[in-house]
């Protein structure tokens, strides 16, 4: 049986016998990222898994590695990493998979679970200058630093809302008894 390129797939017939170990790459059109605006697949996902029969249940055990493009959140540039799984588990009953177990979804679905929510291309990231949009770790920008803004950090606006101060010196705690 001929495997397509872009699935995970495992002939059963095969495990009754012995368990087995397969290795091998699938092409990262299983992501379905082509029109996803901030993550793109960069080549193949590469796996290693371990299946065998446990009673009537197939165990897979495994890793897979997949590199990926990643939209940075400060400075929208695009940057290059892989995620990774190194301890897949699944448990699939004989039954339901009489001649080929497809584990292609549940693989995909386990690597996009490591991409990480709010990806930074590094620590370091300078981000965009929020006046002129200009890339900042290409260089400083040329625009005049605005007076109303902490230059320490970028939630000195927030010190202006009197957030820190306890509720009975605001006036805006809960009404006391008298």
């Amino acid at each position: 049986m001929r495997v397509p390129d872009d699935k995970i797939w495992v002939e059963v017939s095969q495990i009754a016998r012995a368990p087995m170990d397969v290795e091998g790459e699938a092409n990262g059109r299983l992501f379905a990222l082509e029109h996803d605006p901030y993550v793109h697949q960069n080549g193949p996902v590469s796996y290693k898994i371990h299946v065998e029969l446990a009673g009537q249940d197939l165990v897979v055990t495994g890793s897979a590695e997949a590199p990926l493009a990643l939209l940075c959140g400060r400075c929208g540039r695009f940057f290059s990493t892989n995620v990774k799984i190194s301890s897949f588990l699944r448990a699939y009953n004989w039954n339901d998979h009489p001649e080929v177990l497809d584990l292609t979804g549940d693989i995909r679905e386990d690597l996009l679970l490591e991409v990480p929510p709010y990806p930074v291309c590094s620590p370091d990231c300078r981000g965009r200058c929020p006046q002129c949009g200009k890339n900042l770790n290409d260089g400083p920008c040329g625009c005049p630093p605005r007076p109303d803004w902490d230059e320490g950090s970028p939630w000195g606006e927030l010190d202006n809302l009197g957030l820190g101060v306890p509720p009975e010196q605001s006036g805006d705690g809960p009404a006391t008894k008298q």
